[in-house]
This record gives structure tokens, C-alpha cells and sequence, in this order.
């Protein structure tokens, strides 16, 4: 998950754009989203594509570079005057009719229908990566896992809880598939419909997961359009298979009165694309699963995910302790040497006197 936490104003590149003020948003890829770069190559070769990022309700990355002290991925994002969508809903919510939130509902399908459409899944797609400018909706924190030649890199860890995929909650070795996105998605509309953060109401993530695997979801708020409940209803399905694709809550949204952004392929080629990911690799990856009986096999192994991602700080804390045992036996090598050195003088000496002596 990347850290907005800081916003920073970048002279070079506010006066490449002729604006001395322009504001940037710093982003931060922790150490342990492995291989992260080969999916930021993406992002970067994709946003020097004319129209390609900006068109699709993407943020957009400028510049990045390492942090030398922390050794921390740096990210120059496109900044957001409206901050997170979480923060946004807090505080304007009220002013908000029912086709504003169509509307950023709407904005959202469409970037991901582009990260999809390139085979990108997000994996992280909550109210807190979504980013809100002049009250438009923009994805962030994308490119988390790559599908590349059928090979899939991943790179960070998955979403918040109330927003994860349910198969992944109850089955260990579910691979994270474009219906997950989709899930995560229905869990944001209905977001965006009601201006609280789902399962507010429950306390702590194991409750909250306890509460998905048992298909619990929250309630639709008085008079949402019909259509737009319809839609994320069957967006958070407990199945995967049985989800809508991207496109086709696109094309509802199209119905609406949006329009999408994607032109690259006709809509018979993404349909193609998107039946054979619903029906043949979710098969697959079900198959495969091993289901968890119980909760508390839920909790040994979300904790043991959480000691996976910690092991490349404990494989560089061994390092280190190995290399100052080292610098410790090499000096201790060296001291015995000196003893040594010591004790064969006094051999000598006690020799001479020995010999003083006797004479």
C-alpha cells in the first residue's frame, strides 16, 4: 500500500509546467513490496503514452527515485486537492446529489477497466488508494500485481478487509483474480452510496472477515436508484464466477448516461478476454484452494502472512548480527594472537631467569 502521507511542492517540475506553485503528492513503496519496480516500469512507459493514464481516471506519477537513508521507493504523484475518497465523502457527503455519486462510481470503473483492459490488477482497491481532484475520482496505488505473459508479479499485500475478496478470506491459496477487483469495487459503491466506511460497526478485522466469509453485507441506503443497487449487489457475490466483468458494469454506467474511455479494443475483444478470465482461471484457482474450516485456521494463517512479509527485515537483521560476529571473532583471533605472542615472551624470560638462577 503506498503512503500519501506528505504533500510537497517540486520546483523543477512546477516550473517545467509554468506554474511555480504546482503541488505534488509524495508517495512511498515500502521494502517489502518485492519487484515492485517491474510494475512501475509499466506505470511509467503507460503514463508517457499521450492521453493514456490522465484519460482514465489514473493518477498520474511524475518523477521517482530512492530514499537514501530509508532505502524507500519514492513516488511524485499528480495531487489531489480533494485528498483521499474516504476523507472526501467525510466531508462533503451532504452536498452530494445521486448523480455526483454516480459519477465517481462511474470514474472509478473506468480507470479500472483500463488497468484491466492491460491485464493489471489492483489488489488494493479501498476508499483510501481512490484520490478526488476538482471532485473527480482518480485510482492510486495501482500496478500492485501485473499479469504479464501469464506470469503474475506480486508486490505488496492485500487490500483492507472490508474490502478483500471473500475467496481469499476463506481459502489461503486463492490466487487474486480480476473478480476480486471487483468485489473490492461493489464494496465502494456502496460506499460512495452511503458515506461510511463498510462494517464500521464491527470491531476489528477478524470480525469483519468472520462477517464476509458468512456472505453478511451491509444494507442498502434508503432510496439508492435501483439500477445503481442492483449493481454492486452483484459486484460483492460471494463467487467469483457469478460477478460482473469491468466492462459490463461500464456498460451499465453507459446506460446511465457516462461514457467510457476505452477505444484501444472492440467490445467483443474485451468481453472475449474477460469471459475466459471469469470462467476458465477462476475454475482453476478454485480447484485449487484449500478451504479453511474454521476461523481460527483464519487467524494462524493471516498471521503467519504477516511473518512472511516480515522476512526480508529478519533475513537483514541475521545478516547484520552475522557480520558483527564476524568483526568480533576476527578481533578476537587477533587478541589471541597477541596473547600468544605475550605468553612465548614470557617463556622466554622465565628461561633466562631460570638459568640466572642456577648458575
Amino acid at each position: 500500500m503506498l503512503n500519501h502521507d506528505v504533500n510537497v511542492i517540486i520546483e523543477d517540475e512546477a516550473a517545467n509546467s509554468g506554474n511555480k506553485n504546482a503541488q505534488f503528492s509524495l508517495a512511498k513503496l515500502y521494502q517489502h513490496k518485492l519487484n515492485f519496480k517491474k510494475a512501475f516500469y509499466w506505470y511509467q512507459q503507460s503514463s508517457n503514452q499521450k492521453n493514456s493514464i490522465a484519460q482514465y481516471n489514473l493518477a498520474e506519477c511524475y518523477k521517482n527515485g530512492w530514499e537514501q537513508i530509508t532505502k524507500e521507493f519514492l513516488l511524485v504523484m499528480e495531487y489531489a486537492n480533494g485528498g483521499n475518497l474516504q476523507n472526501y465523502l467525510n466531508h462533503n457527503f451532504k452536498d452530494l446529489t445521486w448523480n455526483d455519486k454516480k459519477k465517481l462510481a462511474f470514474q472509478i470503473a473506468d480507470g479500472l477497466n483500463y488497468l484491466h483492459n492491460e491485464d493489471v490488477l489492483h489488489r488494493d482497491l479501498h476508499s483510501k488508494n481512490i484520490v478526488i481532484h476538482e471532485n473527480n475520482a482518480k485510482i492510486t496505488d495501482f500496478g500492485i500485481s501485473k499479469v504479464e505473459n501469464h506470469t503474475t508479479i506480486f508486490i505488496g499485500t492485500f487490500c483492507k478487509v472490508a474490502y478483500m475478496e471473500p475467496q481469499i478470506l476463506a481459502n489461503p491459496k486463492f490466487q487474486y483474480i480480476k473478480a476480486s477487483d471487483i468485489y473490492s469495487y461493489g464494496v465502494l459503491m456502496w460506499e460512495i452510496s452511503s458515506g461510511y466506511p463498510p462494517f464500521r460497526d464491527h470491531n476489528g478485522d477478524f470480525l469483519i472477515a468472520n462477517a464476509i466469509i458468512n456472505k453478511i453485507r451491509e444494507d442498502a441506503v434508503p432510496d439508492t436508484p435501483e439500477d445503481y443497487e442492483k449493481l454492486y449487489k452483484k459486484c460483492w457475490i460471494q463467487e467469483p464466477r457469478q460477478r460482473p466483468t469491468i466492462l459490463e458494469i461500464v456498460e451499465v454506467f453507459s446506460k446511465m448516461g457516462f461514457k467510457m474511455s476505452i477505444k484501444d479494443e472492440s467490445a467483443e475483444q474485451i468481453v472475449a478476454k474477460n469471459d475466459t478470465d471469469s470462467e476458465s482461471q477462476v475454475n482453476n484457482e478454485l480447484s485449487e484452494c484449500i478451504q479453511i474450516d474454521s476461523f481460527a485456521d483464519l487467524s494462524a494463517y493471516r498471521f503467519g502472512f504477516q511473518c512472511f512479509i516480515r522476512i526480508p527485515n529478519y533475513v537483514q537483521q541475521i545478516i547484520n548480527v552475522h557480520r558483527d560476529l564476524k568483526v568480533t571473532i576476527d578481533s578476537l583471533r587477533e587478541t589471541e594472537k597477541i596473547l600468544l605472542r605475550g605468553f612465548k615472551s614470557i617463556d622466554k624470560i622465565e628461561i633466562k631467569f631460570m638459568n640466572i638462577v642456577s648458575k
